[in-house]
């Protein structure tokens, strides 16, 4: 049942249909005001205590409290109040994640929930499509209202979309997820975001270069690359062309100076920052000499809005949740595939999807203010998850299926340990007390 809620409070928060029909306004605060409670209610077969243990518990909580004392020293009390709460809800639905979503169905559930949603806003402002020489806002408003929000966000739906059809069964299901992952490549594109056309292609890159038939996905990555050169507008290569020449263009010096200014206020400020939510009214202070522009800016880096706003110790406990999550990732994946990867390989697919995501984030987020967006703390309740799960898996599989190999003499064929103890050997010789009694074969 709570698993349904958190569905639908992801459809509620992403989309905010009140955004579209004012009578819906209600939802987007009885919803998941509903799911937290549901989840306090519900029990789940992993405990707080257990979860409070969890690595990726730590770091969210030490993310919020740095928020929190933020709060206290803020210049505008409020401004700095109103991200505080905006972050202990993405905490609560990193808790809500990590304890009920806690099967591999559940965690496909979500990725569905999430292809879908990004389909739906896509939907929704079909003049992406109809115009798409022009840039067009989403009505959703909130963290997905702006064109490279949108991408960024739809590059994290990518990877969760691919796993769905690798994991699918018949051919037609692979059929229908590929096209759903080139339909979410085409909301990149019409989004004519430089970032998230950068995510996309280090999401392209990481598949081919982890990819066993690598002529098959470079010639399946070469189908959408000339798909985007017929069908993308020339507006879209147009603002490409902008990376090279980024000394000339005005957004990317003024993505420069927002950074350099974040990296002054952390200098000023080193400790806490300015505070949440204080970054552009303190940008007319800190911006470099050079700079002439009259109005607030935002720092369009999820690395120096956390510098200039919570300091150091604020980039670093974002820079913690990242690199850690890709580590554990990557050394689970590693045990998963040396012990019966063939047993194991929806749980080594979970865990690389979700890592692929999470550097759609790293990347994406680069150029975009992102920190306080819901993707980090739902990507860190989902890893959680799924490497709980793997760990379990890797704890339960019997020793037969995950034999290992054991290193003999010159010439002596390897031998398969049985949990039984009795060593095994491949033409059939079974030599059971040897072992035991500690005697080589």
């Amino acid at each position: 049942m709570i698993h349904y809620a958190i569905l639908l409070m992801l459809v509620v928060d992403y989309v905010r249909p009140g955004s579209y029909v004012p009578q819906l306004s209600l939802l987007h605060s009885i919803v998941p005001l509903g799911t937290v409670v549901g989840g306090l209610v519900f029990k789940s077969r992993v405990p707080y205590s257990r979860l409070f243990l969890e690595s990726n518990t730590l770091l969210i909580l030490s993310f919020l409290a740095l928020v929190a004392l933020s709060v206290l020293t803020a210049e505008v009390t409020m401004t700095a109040y109103n991200v505080f709460t905006a972050v202990l809800g993405y905490c609560l639905l990193y808790l809500l994640v990590a304890r009920h979503v806690n099967t591999v169905d559940r965690i496909r559930g979500v990725f569905k929930a999430l292809v879908f949603i990004h389909l739906l806003l896509a939907a929704l402002t079909p003049e992406l499509f109809t115009d798409p020489d022009t840039r067009h806002y989403l009505k959703s408003g909130v963290f997905l209202g702006d064109g490279n929000d949108y991408a960024l966000s739809v590059n994290l739906a990518i990877p969760m979309c691919l796993f769905l059809m690798f994991e699918a069964r018949s051919v037609v299901a692979r059929g229908w997820y590929l096209l759903l992952v080139l339909a979410l490549v085409a909301c990149v594109v019409v989004t004519q975001s430089r970032g998230g056309t950068i995510a996309l292609s280090a999401v392209g890159l990481y598949y081919w270069v982890k990819s066993d038939r690598k002529l098959v996905t470079g010639f399946m990555a070469a189908i959408v690359v000339a798909g985007v050169l017929i069908a993308a507008p020339p507006a879209y290569f147009a603002r490409l062309n902008t990376i090279e020449s980024y000394e000339t263009d005005g957004s990317a010096q003024g993505r420069i100076n927002a950074w350099r200014a974040g990296a002054a206020m952390a200098l000023a400020h080193p400790l806490l920052g300015v505070s949440a939510g204080h970054f552009p009214e303190n940008f007319q202070r800190f911006k470099p000499p050079d700079d002439d522009t009259a109005a607030w800016k935002t720092a369009h880096s999820i690395y120096f809005l956390t510098l200039g706003e919570l300091g150091f110790p604020g980039l670093g406990v974002l820079l913690w949740i990242l690199v850690s999550n890709f580590t554990a990732s990557r050394r689970l994946g590693k045990g998963l595939k040396a012990t019966a990867g063939h047993l194991n390989g929806t749980h080594v697919r979970l865990l690389s999807s979700l890592s692929v995501s999470l550097a759609a984030y790293a990347i994406a987020g680069a150029f975009l203010s992102a920190t306080y967006y819901p993707h980090m703390f739902l990507l860190a309740g989902l890893m959680t998850s799924a490497r709980r799960l793997a760990r379990e898996c890797l704890e339960s599989t019997p020793a037969q299926p995950r034999a290992m190999a054991v290193a003999g003499l010159p010439g002596t064929a390897p031998r398969l340990v049985k949990p039984s103890g009795i060593a095994v050997h491949p033409a059939g010789a079974a030599v059971g007390s040897m072992q035991r009694s500690g005697r080589s074969l």
